[in-house]
């Protein structure tokens, strides 16, 4: 099998294809978007993890959301990325517990500014 190269004729027709399928969803694509910028369009749409720039990973990724797109599934406009929650190391904890400490205590205060909640009853 020959590796696949950016300027392959299946990687021009992906290419092609997949910029349509993304104007389509309403998605504003140049037609100077480089392939990896096309990918990372697809991974903030689709909640996928961006592959590596290379065409072998490019293609099926490519391949992938077209199949996808076509059967009708594709999600909402945005759909953000699953992150992972942030984990602090020791030293991370002790100075925001010690920032924690320093801050001042906050008050709860009433306010005598009528509101147009007020006004309208």
């Amino acid at each position: 099998m020959t590796a696949i190269r950016h300027h392959s004729s299946e990687m021009q027709a992906a290419r092609r294809m997949t910029a349509g399928q993304l104007r389509l969803l309403g998605v504003r694509v140049k037609p100077t978007t480089s392939n990896a910028q096309l990918a990372e369009l697809i991974a903030e749409r689709m909640g996928w993890a961006a592959p590596e720039p290379t065409p072998a990973a490019l293609l099926p990724f490519f391949l992938r959301f077209l199949d996808v797109s076509r059967a009708g599934v594709t999600p909402p406009p945005y759909r953000p990325v699953v992150r992972r929650p942030m984990r602090y190391d020791l030293a991370m904890r002790t100075i925001a517990t010690r920032a924690a400490d320093v801050q001042p205590h906050l008050t709860p205060a009433a306010s005598n500014v009528v509101t147009w909640r007020e006004l309208a009853a």
